[in-house]
């Protein structure tokens, strides 16, 4: 609007309507959920920064961290995180079922280093393991809906909340 105002191809009375008419019009409600993490809350959100509490265990953190990496880097939801089993994960191609029902998807999403490092660590401390164990773990249960807003929910702690600005969902990991 500017640059069509500055080169004479819109007039003040047009360039004022039109101003208004941009400034009245609200966000959809899809618009408003529509939230992105910054590259600092990112940073924050996958490094070893995030402030626990004295009872938080340290199953908490490890699968907190995992749950945070594979919603980021293999975009996984919720559901994906939930029936992700052993037998999806191949350590030793450095790779991991894409759990996407999209035929037109990869079939095998490469793992970074750090992700691959986890799961590898995570691998060696289970004693009894075969295909069908869930990969993630809460209290000896497989996730549900439930653990994992439980865990996002230690996001949302006042030194947490402080470096984020709002709550953390996994779609808004996923978006990011």
């Amino acid at each position: 609007m500017n640059f069509l105002k500055e080169y004479g191809h819109l007039s003040t009375l047009k360039y004022i309507e039109l101003n208004d008419y941009l400034r009245s019009l609200k966000l959809t409600i899809v618009e408003k959920q529509m939230k992105f993490f910054s590259n600092e809350e990112l940073s924050f959100l996958l490094s070893d920064k995030i402030h626990y509490g004295k009872k938080d265990a340290e199953e908490d953190k490890t699968i907190l961290h995992l749950i945070l990496m594979m919603s980021y880097h293999l975009i996984f939801e919720q559901d994906h995180l939930i029936k992700l089993n052993w037998s999806d994960v191949d350590l030793d191609k450095k790779r991991i079922n894409n759990l996407r029902k999209d035929r037109l998807a990869y079939k095998w999403i490469s793992l970074n280093d750090g992700l691959w490092q986890k799961l590898s660590e995570m691998k060696q401390n289970i004693t009894d393991i075969n295909d069908d164990s869930p990969v993630l773990i809460h209290k000896g249960e497989r996730l549900n809906t439930n653990k994992i807003n439980s865990l996002l929910s230690i996001l949302k702690r006042k030194q947490n909340l402080s470096i984020l600005g709002g709550s953390t969902d996994i779609q808004k990991i996923n978006r990011s």
